[in-house]
């Protein structure tokens, strides 16, 4: 059997965009939805995990809103205001103290077991966070302790390479995130926290994500004789900029409130897509990793 375990982040960010993932859910689109603990909407997304009996991992945040864990505790993760630092400061910054990321990973793994009585059966990372230099260790062994066994290994598979053109500025930062998760490979493995032995989505962000090209794709990666993909996705139902979004932020950002959003959706609930799986013999197990 081949294995296609299709994740769907950022759960939680909005009302609107949680239908849109529960939508996917029920298409049989996706296996997973991924969980965000800071977002104002987290609850209600908890509330709809449980009423729809849907698989829901962790979606480990160390780069917006406000930390879940005291501030004092988690100094070098935050700035002046007591927010995360954001994307782009937080890929730079060079200080993170693993001691840091362990409180808040905890706090946050502590958060998911008090709403589910259970510690969520993957984590991965918003922004891809798992993979920076100073948080994959601490990352690593953290889940081997809390009993967690299966994450993500964001190094997209050569299959999709070729067939997309990006931006040179998101290039430079799909090169940072593969780099940093090729170094962590290993990392996982000492820890035993498991991953599927393929990824795909970096390439097929928003728009880049087509019918054809994709099922091009993921024919090719198991044609390859892997049996586990992961497939990274963001669909959902355009969010309202004043009332979505993370909690300590006044509004919801461009990627959430744009139509791209919406263009996944309806490309990965297509007919097309639901009948390719059949016809391909592709399972989307929840745990496949």
């Amino acid at each position: 059997m081949k294995h296609l375990l299709v994740v769907a982040d950022d759960f939680g960010y909005g009302i609107a965009r949680d239908q849109g993932l529960v939508k996917c859910f029920q298409a049989g689109a996706v296996s997973a939805l991924s969980l965000l603990a800071h977002c104002k909407h987290s609850n209600d997304a908890v509330n709809l995990a449980k009423n729809h009996n849907i698989p829901v991992g962790l979606h480990f945040n160390l780069t917006e809103g406000l930390p879940l864990a005291p501030r004092h505790t988690v100094a070098s993760l935050i700035g002046k205001d007591g927010k995360f630092l954001g994307k782009q400061q937080f890929w730079a910054n060079e200080n993170i103290e693993p001691k840091h990321v362990k409180v808040e990973l905890k706090a946050q793994i502590k958060w998911f077991e008090n709403n589910f009585g259970r510690p969520p059966f993957r984590i991965d990372g918003h922004q891809h966070v798992h993979v920076h230099g100073n948080v994959s260790e601490v990352f690593s062994r953290t889940l081997s302790e809390c009993g967690i066994k299966s994450t993500r290994l964001p190094v997209e598979h050569t299959a999709s390479r070729s067939s997309c053109e990006t931006s040179p500025q998101r290039e430079l930062f799909h090169s940072l995130i593969e780099n940093c998760a090729l170094k962590t490979k290993l990392t996982f493995a000492e820890h035993c926290v498991q991953h599927t032995e393929a990824f795909l989505g970096l390439n097929f962000m928003g728009n880049a994500m087509d019918t054809d090209r994709l099922q091009t794709v993921i024919k090719s990666v198991f044609d390859s004789g892997v049996s586990s993909c992961e497939l990274m996705c963001h669909p959902g139902f355009i969010c309202d900029k004043s009332e979505d979004g993370f909690v300590g932020n006044m509004s919801a950002d461009i990627f959430s409130c744009s139509p791209d959003r919406e263009h996944e959706l309806k490309i990965l609930t297509s007919p097309e897509m639901l009948q390719f799986y059949q016809d391909e013999d592709i399972s989307l197990c929840a745990k496949s990793a």
